[in-house]
This record gives C-alpha cells, sequence and structure tokens, in this order.
C-alpha cells in the first residue's frame, strides 16, 4: 500500500540509486584507507593510468592535487565521513525497498540536511548551477514533506 503509487516494479530506480550510492561512498572509503601511509600522487597516478583515464584532464590534476598535500589524519577524517554517508545511503535504500515508512523520513531528513551545505557554498562563489542545485532540492524535499503530510492525513486510524 505504501509507496504503491509511486512505481510498480518491485525494484524502483529510486532504491536501487540509494543502495548504489551507499556502495560507491564504501569502495570510497576502503580506497582513500588504502593511501594511508602512501605516496598519494603515486598512488593516485598509477589508478589514473590503470583506469585509463586522460592524465591530462583538469579535474584529475585537481584531485590529485588536493589529495597529495593531505595528511593520513585527514584522509582517515574523510574516509570516516565516506562511511557514514554509504552507512546512511544503504539504511534509505534498504528501507525504501522494504517499504518502510521510516526510510521516507530519513530520505526527507538526508535531503534536507545538505540544504545548508549547499547555501554556504553558495555564500563563498555565486553561480547559476549552484543556485539550480539548491533549488532542485528544495523543491523535492517539499514534494517529500507534501506527499509525507498527504499520506498521514489519509492513513487510516
Amino acid at each position: 500500500m505504501y509507496y504503491a503509487s509511486l512505481a510498480r516494479s518491485r525494484y524502483p530506480p529510486h532504491r536501487v540509486l540509494r543502495i548504489a550510492e551507499g556502495h560507491a561512498c564504501r569502495h570510497r572509503c576502503l580506497g582513500l584507507l588504502t593511501m594511508l601511509h602512501k605516496d598519494v600522487g603515486n598512488t593516485l597516478n598509477e589508478a589514473v593510468l590503470r583506469l585509463r583515464v586522460d592524465p591530462d584532464n583538469r579535474y584529475i590534476h585537481v584531485l590529485i592535487a588536493q589529495l597529495s598535500g593531505a595528511t593520513p589524519r585527514q584522509l582517515e577524517a574523510v574516509s570516516a565521513g565516506s562511511f557514514l554517508y554509504a552507512a546512511l545511503r544503504y539504511v534509505e535504500g534498504l528501507g525504501l525497498m522494504w517499504r518502510q515508512r521510516w526510510a521516507a523520513y530519513v530520505t526527507v531528513i538526508a535531503t534536507a540536511a545538505f540544504i545548508p551545505l549547499e547555501l554556504f557554498e553558495l555564500t563563498r562563489r555565486v553561480s547559476w548551477l549552484k543556485l539550480v542545485v539548491i533549488a532542485m532540492n528544495v523543491a523535492v524535499v517539499w514534494y517529500l514533506v507534501a506527499r509525507l503530510r498527504k499520506e498521514w492525513a489519509s492513513r487510516p486510524d
């Protein structure tokens, strides 16, 4: 009954996407942990060559430059944050897949939690892309809250 109108398939994309995000974050976490006490720049350069990514890509250069200066403590902190984010996405995805009501609340909270961070980034430098992302996240949170309120009001007592 709950989420029945959202999708007819057994595993709709929004549920699978949350689990895939958790999986990707878990791999990021483990990848950062393997770089502890190693030369991060050389490790990333080897990974770029192994993955056959364009080594002259400016984003790759920025990533390598930022991570090369990271201390082991910083890598541990980012890895721990990635692990917590992965756990949140796994819990959210599995809850949605099992059609649990609490998962809808977790989704609202997880989506709304990033709005202050995005606003902070907007104060650092304004761009149309950031404005669009914030507007979309606010619209998604508004839609989810409206849907939860509607379902709460129409539920049988």
